[in-house]
């Protein structure tokens, strides 16, 4: 799929087509359940110890998480106004508990990442041209996570229509659907690549609370096909 990258920088370098700061700095729990299923596989790592990649921050939507919960993090995109955006915020933001922040729109040349992650990011890439590239950035126990909108789940297509989202900056939707993610980790050089399912029902559809917790944590993660968002988790060993 052929999908132009400085369209994509373009468009996510307008202020206007950034995640909000109400969304980075105070997430809902349907937020907090994504990150918690999807930070579940760094469980085995000290948090003071590795080095995480966020590939294609933004402003910040699983950065802010990351530091919030202790993690040192670089945040890498291709927007150098998003990455001056997110500097800024966390500047303005930090407590003494949170992770160290780097910012940076240019990729080392030697594997020095434990993991590298990403929220809502892979749709935005030709997947076999990247994914190769971020692989060689990882050490060899490192591992990949990302989460992403489900392709299978027509819903997504109702939210591009109605936000009125450029279909030319979303069309590589089409890649993220969950035998196709696995096909390309593993061409891509992944000696493993696991995918699960976030949200039954879409999780920002307003639910009694532990049935909104059950939607986002359970009942969607073995059924990939099924689920609203898709979560990503590939290893090199």
């Amino acid at each position: 799929m052929k999908i132009n990258l400085a369209k994509q920088q373009a468009f996510f370098d307008q202020e206007t087509h950034r995640i909000k700061t109400d969304f980075v700095l105070n997430p809902s729990s349907a937020q907090i359940w994504e990150y918690d299923q999807l930070l579940e596989p760094m469980a085995e790592f000290d948090l003071k110890k590795i080095q995480i990649f966020d590939m294609g921050s933004g402003s910040g939507r699983l950065t802010f998480e990351l530091l919030r919960r202790g993690f040192n993090v670089t945040a890498y995109d291709i927007s150098q106004n998003s990455l001056a955006n997110l500097a800024q915020l966390y500047q303005d933001q930090k407590l003494p508990s949170w992770g160290k922040l780097r910012t940076t729109h240019q990729l080392p040349k030697a594997a020095s990442a434990d993991v590298i992650v990403g929220c809502d990011i892979l749709h935005h890439l030709p997947l076999q041209e990247v994914l190769a590239e971020w692989k060689d950035l990882l050490k060899p126990t490192g591992m990949a996570i990302f989460s992403e909108p489900n392709a299978l789940n027509l819903l997504w297509y109702g939210h591009l229509w109605l936000n009125k989202i450029p279909w030319e900056i979303e069309k590589g939707i089409l890649q993220c659907y969950p035998s196709n993610l696995k096909l390309v980790f593993l061409a891509a050089g992944f000696s493993a690549c696991q995918i699960y399912g976030h949200g039954l029902i879409p999780t920002p559809v307003p639910l009694p609370k532990m049935i909104a917790a059950r939607n986002a944590k359970v009942w969607a993660k073995h059924q990939p096909n099924l689920a609203f968002r898709l979560q990503i988790v590939a290893k090199l060993n």
